[in-house]
């Protein structure tokens, strides 16, 4: 059996590792599957089926101690060579010197150069620039859509497979709540994600309080911590939106508070696939996202949400959501089916059956 190995960088709560763990989860059913972690453990409560084996490598602060358990690690599959699949920079550098004891993956996120300078500021270029190096030299590389496949190609970066980005559907169909009352005359927005500057929360408070002036409302549920929060809760007290605005702080399980929202808005300045916005979805909740990246590939207009590129249009959808009963509350998934779980495991599975052939017959070869 092909053995598979997914290098994460830290276990814990957050979109990129509950992306690999959906993906771990899945892969299970197939191929023995290990999840590798280089740095350390925070409080998790996602769920990872027993059947994935976990390997810690947190305890040695050196690199070239986790460097050489991996690669012994690898080396001792004497049959065929092994898949080893990493996402985020630190497990793509790892990822990178396992080439002569694995077939190596890396699976791209986000989008680089914005992700990377939002949060680096100027050294962004730099940690950006690093990354595009470490990823042309890996021997195979994941997209998560379409644009992001394009953008991957302008770097010059070779043997890029689209896969679209998923969620452990299986698994969170548990916290479907079975009813839900949605009668409230104010509707209520929900959003999910890191409160720093990419993510433009300060955005959202600026624009519900020019909708209060004219005499539009609406709540919203904030789910996410991050360093801005001070400041912003400083913002909604002094615009005198503490009666609309809630901060809940991070949630390991916030979907009870998503599933109450009539909209998920995200006014991100850019996204990989983002992994709040699917479960938003998969709960039949429509979303109102910035026009960037992959957006236009995960919501169509007036099917699933809908899409703004400037803040004026913001301003007009969510004036129309405020009176508009254009989403029926069934709440059956919105997913379109290139970002289904279904959709990505079966696409995943056959890519690791190509790569795990070729690689058995270079082994054999040797």
């Amino acid at each position: 059996m092909t053995k598979v190995y997914i290098l994460i960088p830290m276990l814990r709560d957050d979109g990129a590792i509950k992306g690999a763990v959906a993906v771990a989860n899945g892969l299970s059913e197939y191929y023995e599957t290990t999840l590798v972690v280089l740095k350390k453990i925070l409080p998790y409560e996602v769920y990872i089926k027993p059947k994935v084996r976990i390997i810690l490598l947190n305890k040695s602060i050196f690199w070239i101690s986790k460097y050489r358990f991996y690669n012994k690690l690898l080396k001792e599959e004497n049959n065929s060579k092994p898949v080893s699949i990493s996402m985020c920079f630190s497990a793509d550098l790892i990822n990178l010197f396992a080439r002569n004891n694995a077939s190596v993956v890396a699976s791209v996120r986000a989008s680089m150069p914005v992700t990377y300078t939002t949060g680096y500021g100027y050294r962004g270029h730099i940690w950006s620039s690093l990354h595009v190096y470490v990823l042309k030299k890996i021997e195979y590389v994941l997209s998560m859509s379409a644009s992001m496949s394009k953008q991957l190609k302008k770097f010059h970066i070779e043997g890029v497979t689209e896969i679209g980005n998923f969620i452990d559907e299986e698994s969170l169909e548990k916290e479907r709540v079975k009813s839900i009352n949605l009668e409230s005359k104010v509707k209520r927005l929900v959003f999910v994600g890191s409160l720093n500057i990419r993510k433009k929360v300060n955005f959202l408070i600026d624009s519900l309080y020019e909708l209060k002036l004219i005499g539009v409302k609406f709540n919203l549920d904030i789910v996410g911590d991050g360093e801005l929060r001070n400041d912003l809760e400083t913002k909604v007290e002094r615009l005198e939106l503490g009666g609309q605005i809630k901060f809940h702080g991070h949630h390991s399980n916030p979907y009870s508070i998503l599933q109450a929202a009539d909209y998920f808005v995200l006014p991100s300045l850019a996204e990989g696939v983002s992994r709040a916005s699917l479960e938003a979805l998969f709960f039949g909740i429509p979303c109102i996202l910035r026009d960037v990246d992959a957006n236009s590939e995960l919501i169509k207009n007036g099917v699933n949400g809908y899409l703004f590129t400037t803040d004026e249009e913001f301003i007009n959808l969510l004036k129309k959501a405020s009176i508009s009963n254009e989403f029926k509350s069934d709440r059956k998934s919105l997913i379109p089916t290139c970002f289904t779980y279904e959709n990505g495991i079966s696409k995943l599975n056959n890519f690791i059956n190509e790569i795990a052939n070729e690689g058995k017959s270079i082994y054999e070869e040797k």
